[in-house]
């Protein structure tokens, strides 16, 4: 029988816990965080300069901020660039794959098309994007091994339009589904819209799963923000339309371009891409991210 490799964890958090859960290939020997402290489950939770007491071969990062953490690590000394991995995203995220419950799909389906109605409906600037794009390309379906539905969104209304319109959304979909949505708007220290996110609470039938709309950023003359993804402003500039199952939906010029740059080989499908496979990303950092505020609808 292979040996399994030792390995501390990074993170306490949701991520963490979800990985320790859900990993079987490794031997675990603690826990390293920033701020926490104290056990997760059986574990030890010690500062990131206590590593150097353990004989481990890997650290795995279970955070959204790898390369905050990655940086911090390498440039202290304290673990070098090939010892560190960052988990796969469906060992981390909240619920993994909800999407291969067929009830949970079939409903997301419903959503899928509920939101792009209205979307069209008040003709806001949106474009599906990330996986839920994969996968009407490739597959004219969202993807069953994905976790969420993606949007872009250009703001030009006033948050006030914003929420009368997203306060629809969220009463539609929950007299269509008979779930309780809830509709969160993520704003930056500065008062910019960060992103909005559409949720309900896991029941007995469907797992959770989240819409999210990343609000497009300037960042240079040719790059736009979206998220922490940087991307070409030319996808952002026009748009093209997929029709599937007689339903028009808004997407990026040249989004096969788009799939191309995030993606590399979007026609094959990877399962296992993560975080730290994203090209060029906004290095957000976990003081900044902590200074969000979040007002739910």
């Amino acid at each position: 029988m292979k040996e399994k490799s030792r390995v501390i964890v990074y993170g306490a958090g949701e991520g963490g816990r979800n990985f320790i859960e859900r990993q079987k290939e490794y031997e675990i020997l603690a826990i390293v965080d920033t701020f926490a402290t104290g056990k997760l489950g059986e574990f030890d939770i010690v500062s990131p300069l206590e590593i150097v007491k353990y004989e481990f071969d890997y650290i795995i990062i279970t955070s959204m901020f790898s390369d905050e953490i990655i940086s911090y690590l390498t440039i202290n000394k304290i673990v070098p660039r090939e010892k560190i991995k960052v988990a796969p995203k469906n060992y981390i995220l909240q619920e993994a794959n909800p999407f291969l419950d067929e009830t949970t799909y079939r409903i997301a389906t419903k959503t899928l098309n509920v939101i792009i109605n209205l979307m069209n409906k008040y003709e806001l600037e949106y474009f599906i994007s990330g996986g839920t794009l994969l996968g009407l390309v490739r597959e004219q379906a969202i993807i069953k091994h994905d976790n969420d539905i993606d949007f872009d969104i250009r703001i030009a209304d006033s948050s006030e339009d914003l929420f009368s319109i997203f306060k629809e959304v969220g009463n539609k979909l929950s007299e269509e589904t008979e779930l309780d949505w809830k509709v969160k708007f993520r704003y930056t220290e500065d008062g910019a819209l960060h992103s909005i996110t559409i949720d309900f609470d896991e029941t007995e039938t469907y797992k959770n799963f989240d819409i999210s709309f990343r609000v497009v950023q300037s960042f240079t003359d040719s790059k736009v923000r979206v998220g922490f993804l940087i991307v070409d402003k030319e996808h952002y500039e026009s748009c093209e339309y997929l029709n599937i199952n007689n339903l028009k939906i808004r997407t990026y010029n040249n989004y096969k371009g788009y799939l191309k740059y995030v993606y590399g080989n979007w026609e094959v499908p990877d399962k296992d891409f993560g975080f730290s496979d994203y090209p060029e990303v906004y290095k957000l950092s976990y003081e900044e991210y902590k200074k969000h505020k979040i007002v739910t609808l």
